[in-house]
């Protein structure tokens, strides 16, 4: 277990200086950030410095940044290096952001991941480990994957220019997701759930629900260069008579809808 509690300052978990350099980073326990302060500070488990080397990541444990305040910015996993391309996730990754004792509006933001300063592409991977379900931990989805095994992460995922993939055989991703630029790919199967706002700059983004549900929650058009929807997965847009615009997907290239796969709207106001 490897905690930081900070009070108003921003001390990482874990810090990659700069000039620090290694392969892969393996998770296996707790590494948590959590602070009660009131200020707009900045809360991370782990951070990887500018000019610091660490080209995989995989955690199968917990990594969590959390703040009481409801103005801190929070940040599970920060790559400032650009060196991180590799990323898997077989149990959790979150950042939370909750109000104060008065309960005023929360300003800080939630961020799982953030390899923005990423050039070269960087792929994230969601599974989980298969495991034989229980009466006391079924495997209510059917993937393989018992209920208490089922992977997830909540929080934004910030991803940078280069060629980005988002794998997500398993569980639960939950934030928005911005991909940046680059000829990026989102693939969910498994039975996954991905839920929040999609965007990316250049309209180069493969969206692949083959078995699964992407809850897309933002509130414009996002630009794609091709949707395949499976008969095992399901789209949702979110809708907003109030705002009176479009939202959802363009696709500049080819949108395929399997028999049976699912076409719904969410509605918000």
């Amino acid at each position: 277990w490897i905690a930081a509690l900070p009070n108003n300052a921003d001390p990482p978990a874990v810090r990659f200086a700069a000039g620090a350099t290694t392969p892969t980073m393996v998770n296996n326990g707790t590494i948590s950030a959590a602070s009660a302060t009131d200020a707009a500070d900045q809360i991370t488990a782990v951070r990887i410095e500018a000019g610091a080397n660490v080209a995989s990541f995989t955690n199968d444990g917990v990594i969590a940044a959390t703040a009481g305040g409801g103005k801190a910015n929070t940040t599970a996993i920060a790559d400032l290096s650009g060196s991180l391309t590799s990323i898997t996730n077989t149990r959790s990754i979150q950042a939370n952001v909750s109000a104060n004792a008065a309960g005023d509006a929360i300003t800080g933001k939630a961020t799982a991941i953030d390899v923005s300063a990423n050039t070269s592409g960087v792929t994230f991977t969601q599974k989980g480990i298969a495991s034989t379900p229980t009466t006391a931990d079924p495997d209510t989805d059917g993937d393989g994957v018992t209920d208490s095994r089922e992977p997830s992460t909540f929080g934004d995922i910030k991803l940078g220019s280069g060629a980005d993939v988002l794998d997500i055989q398993n569980g639960v991703v939950q934030g928005n997701i911005d991909f940046g630029a680059g000829a990026d790919r989102l693939s969910i199967t498994g039975g996954a759930v991905v839920r929040g706002a999609i965007t990316n700059t250049d309209g180069l983004l493969d969206i692949d629900i083959s078995k699964g549900t992407l809850d897309a929650r933002q509130s414009g058009v996002t630009t794609i260069s091709n949707l395949n929807l499976g008969a095992d997965g399901d789209l949702i847009v979110t809708i907003d008579p109030a705002a009176g615009g479009n939202s959802g997907f363009k696709v500049d290239g080819v949108a395929n809808i399997a028999n049976g796969g699912g076409l719904g709207g969410a509605l918000h106001s």
